[in-house]
């Protein structure tokens, strides 16, 4: 891929070619054009969506535990099938996951700007959010794809299930506590999700495979529909 822009390369292999618009959670890149300094990417418009933070926003500040429940089912699948592509997105958050509707809510990942091809080695330069950094970034400024992707991971399931910012160096300080009324299996997923030690965090595998998503209940369709939606809220 000698001369293609590292955005688009990772673009191309998460969302495949544009026939492809639709198939996978990561949108479809159509075109690109290099034009001066400046990157002009064309991709697929899921329709009728919106992303994460202003769906959350519609439905009060915080969804169902059912609903996060879905959406975070799907989030993981994007996740665990970005990873099998060697695709470290760096920066998965509420802003970057689009929620497209329909009859049930379909998680589509967006902005591989600061992504990279995944390395076995360590990262020790930051690219991403950095209020939502993974704790041994700021310890010792080293992270790893895997575990970093599930501490990105809870946080964005904080902030479906609570009215609050995260941050994470408010988080290993003590003054970011979950909302107890969550199950004890949501609260066990966050839990192992936002885990300060790197080590200890689960895999995306095995996320798949946690109790808080399986088996995944029916969920009431009055409970997955949105209305109304505010103006200019819809892409």
């Amino acid at each position: 891929m000698d001369g293609v822009p590292l955005e688009v390369a990772l673009m191309q292999k998460a969302g495949g070619e544009p026939n492809a618009v639709g198939v996978f959670a990561a949108v479809t890149l159509l075109d690109w054009y290099l034009m001066d300094q400046d990157l002009l990417i064309v991709m697929e418009r899921p329709p009728a969506s919106m992303n994460l933070l202003e769906y959350v926003s519609c439905r009060g500040g915080r969804l169902e535990e059912d609903v996060a429940r879905i959406l975070m089912k799907q989030i993981v699948d994007a996740a665990i099938d970005l990873q099998n592509k060697e695709i470290f997105h760096r920066d998965l958050k509420c802003e970057n996951t689009l929620v497209e509707m329909g009859p049930e809510p379909r998680i589509r990942i967006i902005d591989f700007g600061c992504g990279s091809f995944q390395m076995k080695k360590v990262y020790k330069r930051f690219s991403g959010t950095l209020v939502f950094a993974p704790p041994e970034w700021f310890s010792c400024r080293k992270y790893r794809p895997s575990p970093t992707t599930v501490w990105q991971l809870g946080v964005i399931l904080y902030q479906m299930l609570n009215r609050h910012h995260f941050d994470t160096k408010l988080f290993t300080q003590g003054l970011i506590k979950f909302n107890r009324k969550l199950s004890k299996e949501c609260l066990a997923f966050l839990h192992q999700c936002l885990e300060e030690d790197s080590r200890r965090r689960p895999s995306l595998e095995d996320l798949r495979f946690h109790s808080w998503l399986l088996p995944l209940r029916p969920v009431p369709q009055t409970l997955l529909s949105l209305s109304p939606v505010p103006q200019g809220s819809i892409l």
